[in-house]
C-alpha cells in the first residue's frame, strides 16, 4: 500500500492590473499556496478518511455493520453524505456528516483512471482555504483566474457548484484551461481534475450557465493525488 501526504491551500489574494493607453484593464487573480497538513496512521488515504487528522470535516461511517466507506459526495455545501458497505459490498447505506461552521464541501476525484466517478471523495474545506465566484441571476458565463504554486508532482483541484439553497447546482458546462490543456465537464455540479506541477500554473475555470439563477461556485486544491486502491 502506498502512502501519499495531503495538502490543503490556503489563497493569497492577488489583484493585477494591466493598463494600456486609453483602455486600462485589471484582472484579480487568486494565487494559491499549500499547507501541508500531516498524513496520520495507515490505510487507504482516500477513502479511509478515519486515519487523516487536521481535517475540519470527513465523511464518516457511523454503524459498525456498515464500516467500509466506498466513496461520499456533498449533498449539500455543509453536509458530506457517504456510502459505506457491509460484509456485502452490494448491501450498502448512505451516512451524513455535517461540516463544521465556515467550512464547505469539496469533492475530489481520485487517480484511478479505470475507476468511475463513485470513487470520488469529499471534504470539508475551511471557507479561507476556498476561492468563490458567484453571479446572483444570470445566465451566460462566468469565469475566474488563478494560480497554482504546488510543491508536488501533482495536484488534485476541484470546482463544486451549489444554489442559493446551499443544493449542488447542474450548470451546462463547467471548463479549466491552462496553458497546455483545456478540460470540461457537461451537465454537472462537481468538477475535479489533476494537474501537473509548474513553476506557477495559471488556470482559467469557467462555468457555463443556461438558466437565470443564483450561482455559487467554490474553488480549491490540494497537494498530490489520491488512490482508492489499497
Amino acid at each position: 500500500m502506498s502512502f501519499r501526504f495531503f495538502l490543503i491551500p490556503t489563497f493569497l489574494l492577488v489583484g493585477i492590473a494591466t493598463v494600456a493607453i486609453g483602455a486600462p484593464v485589471a484582472e484579480t487573480i487568486e494565487s494559491i499556496k499549500a499547507i501541508e497538513i500531516p498524513q496520520m496512521g495507515s490505510g487507504n488515504l482516500t477513502l479511509n478518511r478515519r486515519f487523516i487528522n487536521g481535517l475540519p470535516g470527513i465523511p464518516e461511517c457511523t454503524d459498525p455493520y456498515f464500516s467500509n466507506l466506498i466513496s461520499s459526495s456533498c449533498l449539500t455545501s455543509r453536509t458530506i453524505q457517504a456510502i459505506c458497505a457491509g460484509p456485502d459490498p452490494w448491501n450498502t447505506e448512505t451516512f451524513d456528516t455535517a461540516c463544521p461552521d465556515n467550512t464547505s464541501c469539496m469533492v475530489f476525484r481520485t487517480d484511478d483512471l479505470d475507476i468511475p466517478t463513485s470513487s470520488d471523495f469529499s471534504l470539508c474545506v475551511k471557507d479561507e482555504n476556498v476561492v468563490k465566484f458567484n453571479r446572483e441571476h444570470g445566465n451566460g458565463v462566468i469565469c475566474r483566474s488563478l494560480a497554482i504554486n504546488l510543491n508536488s508532482e501533482q495536484g488534485t483541484v476541484s470546482i463544486s457548484v451549489y444554489d442559493s439553497n446551499q443544493n449542488p447546482l447542474l450548470v451546462n458546462n463547467i471548463e479549466v484551461h491552462t496553458k497546455n490543456q483545456d478540460r470540461s465537464m457537461s451537465d454537472t455540479s462537481f468538477y475535479s481534475i489533476i494537474i501537473n506541477r509548474v513553476r506557477r500554473r495559471r488556470m482559467r475555470v469557467c462555468l457555463r450557465i443556461l438558466y437565470k439563477v443564483a450561482v455559487f461556485a467554490l474553488f480549491t486544491a490540494l497537494e498530490g493525488t489520491y488512490s482508492s486502491k489499497g
